[in-house]
């Protein structure tokens, strides 16, 4: 299902859903497909992915990929403290979410949103340290100037 999802093949993904989840039951990764596929679609179903989303929260408290697709949905809902809030749980978890980059990328937009620049730069700098990029480093300089640390 994850690589239907890739190359947006959405009328297969249901079916491929469907046969995860006769074959294993309902787990977290099976909620986390929900929501992406529910974001895939257009328009965004963002009450499926929003059902979705806090069901693989609670089935996996502990899951970086469900508190990161939690994130997410609520990014595209615009809750966007609640996003913010998501987003850093999952950077804090000991396990790495599949889309790790994706999820500090969106702590240090909405954390310069927000002007918590000290958190923006920090969270910056962790992603320079694993991805380094012209971005990156922007982002970086982005934060650094609205703290007058340049």
């Amino acid at each position: 299902a994850q690589f239907l999802l890739d190359f947006q093949a959405i009328p297969f993904i249901e079916c491929a859903l469907a046969h995860e989840l006769v074959a294993h039951g309902p787990s977290v990764h099976y909620y986390v497909l929900g929501v992406k596929l529910a974001l895939c679609r257009q328009p965004m179903d963002l009450q499926a992915a929003a059902t979705n989303a806090k069901t693989a929260v609670s089935v996996a408290c502990d899951s970086p990929d469900a508190w990161a697709v939690l994130g997410h949905s609520r990014y595209c809902s615009g809750q966007f403290a609640e996003a913010r809030e998501a987003y850093q749980h999952a950077a804090d978890l000991p396990d790495e979410a599949q889309d790790l980059d994706v999820v500090l990328m969106r702590i240090v937009e909405l954390s310069l949103k927000s002007q918590d620049y000290e958190l923006a730069r920090e969270t910056a700098l962790r992603i320079c340290m694993t991805t380094p990029s012209s971005m990156s480093w922007r982002l970086v300089g982005m934060a650094a100037y609205h703290l007058g640390n340049l």
